[in-house]
Order: structure tokens, then sequence, then C-alpha cells
């Protein structure tokens, strides 16, 4: 039986590779049938209704098949988990990642400040900053950091960070489009 679980295993993976979501779940559905506490055959269909983008059926397949410290899993079942609105659950699967990782990595931080922006934008900024200090060069991060400063109405801090992107590269067009919205939106 081993041997059969493999093979619709990885008969499933290999539809999921070619992104061929709605035979993968299929599959993956019925060999679930017979195996039901296979926890790869669960995290397997999971990213199959995930690719599928059925979000709300993938979530309990994706928890069920998660190996705690695996960081692309983490990354995996935080974005499902965004994109249902469960955001404090998604933050600490993110921050969870930074944990397992051992190192702070600048795309991390920066899914972390979009999900932080909806439970509290100032952790967000915080978290965005701390991103911005590993690499002050990282268009990126300057805009979503900008964008964040827009939302919140901190138009001199905008303009601040903008000011710097473009001394830091004077080509980058968008910090100049959102230097002239903060001062068009600060009122000068």
């Amino acid at each position: 039986q081993a041997i059969t679980r493999s093979e619709w295993l990885w008969s499933g993976k290999l539809l999921l590779s070619q992104r061929r979501y709605d035979e993968a779940i299929k599959t993956l559905q019925e060999a679930l049938i017979r195996v039901p506490e296979h926890p790869s055959l669960q995290w397997a269909l999971g990213e199959a209704l995930y690719g599928a983008r059925r979000y709300a059926e993938a979530l309990p397949h994706v928890r069920a098949g998660l190996v705690p410290d695996d960081a692309t899993q983490l990354a995996l079942l935080a974005q499902c988990e965004q994109v249902l609105g469960h955001y404090p659950e998604a933050e600490a699967h993110l921050l969870r990642i930074l944990e397992v990782r051992g190192e702070t990595r600048q795309d991390d931080l920066m899914a972390l400040a979009t999900v932080q922006s909806e439970l509290e934008p100032a952790r967000a900024r915080q978290t965005l900053l701390r991103a911005l200090t590993l690499n002050p060069y990282n268009s990126a991060v300057r805009y979503q950091l900008i964008d964040l400063e827009l939302r919140l109405g901190a138009y001199e801090r905008a303009i601040e960070l903008a000011t710097e992107g473009v001394t830091r590269n004077p080509a980058d067009v968008s910090c100049c489009v959102s230097r002239a919205e903060a001062y068009f939106r600060r009122g000068r």
C-alpha cells in the first residue's frame, strides 16, 4: 500500500507541476478517500486547491499536511490565510518563517508588512523600515513604505522617503511621482 500511496502522490504532484489543477485535485481527492491520514496527500491537495484559487477549500488541507518548520509551506499557508482575511494567523505564520530561516530577508518582511498593514499600520511601518535598512536601494520596499505613509496621512514622511529614493536613484520615476502625490495631498 505504501507504493500505491507514492504513486497517487507523484501522479498528483506531476499534474500540479504542470498546473493542471483540476486534474490534480481529482487525483488527490481520490487518493485521500483511500488514505485520509496521509499528510503529503493532504498538502498536495491543498496546494492544488490553492493553485485553482479555491482558498477556503485549500486551507484545511494545507493545515493538515503542514510541516511546521518548512518555510515554503508556511508561506503558502500564510498566503492562503491572507487571501481569506485571516490576518492574525497569517502574521503569526510569517513571523514563524523568520524564526525558521534564522535570517531576515526583505521579501519576508514585505509580506509580513502587507499583512500587518491590515492589522496595525504602525507595526507595518516598523517592519518596512527594518526591511529598508537591509537594503536602502530596494525600490519595492521603499514604494510599499511610501504608500503606507500616504494612507496614514504622514505626508512629510512620505516626501522624505521619496526624496531619499530619488537621491539614491535619480531615474526612479515612481519616487518622483510619489513625492509629487505627497506634496499634493499635503496641500502644497
